[in-house]
Order: structure tokens, then sequence, then C-alpha cells
């Protein structure tokens, strides 16, 4: 990811960075989707979010899944037995 990093968060097992130019990555355990890349293959280096290449804003990772405020919404993606995502 290099030098353009903006910020970070970490969860359990995943963690994900938005960069300077508003793009989120993630990378981890990705079993329940938690890296946001449609799949649940193990990425063990940064991943781009699906449709989360500009504007976002913040970013928050939590047990098996995340969220992020993009363009002023909210967008989550991993696990959800309960469908609180």
């Amino acid at each position: 990811m290099g030098s353009n990093v903006g910020s970070i968060a970490v969860g359990n097992p995943s963690a994900c960075a938005i960069q300077t130019n508003g793009a989120a990555k993630c990378w981890g355990y990705n079993y329940y989707g938690s890296v946001g890349d449609g799949t649940n293959v193990l990425r063990s280096a940064p991943t781009d979010v699906s449709g989360l290449s500009s504007n976002v804003t913040n970013l928050s990772v939590g047990n098996h899944y995340a969220c992020a405020v993009h363009n002023g919404a909210a967008k989550c993606w991993g696990y959800n037995p309960h469908g609180g995502l």
C-alpha cells in the first residue's frame, strides 16, 4: 500500500485502510467476506473493497465485518447472521 495511507482500522480478524485518494482496502481472514472483495479467500495483502475506490471518509472494523462512510452513506460487509448489516 505504500505511503498513501490516510487512516487504518483493525478488527478481528481483518484490517482496513483508507488511502489518501479515498479508496478503501482491506486484508486478513476473509471467511465471512470481511475483506469486502466479494470472496471469502484469505487476503494477506491490501485488497480493493468492491465499490469503494474513492470518497470513503470513515471506516470501522469489527468481528468479521467492516463498515465505511462512502459519499455520506453507510456501507457494510462481512458476517451478517441477524441481518443487521
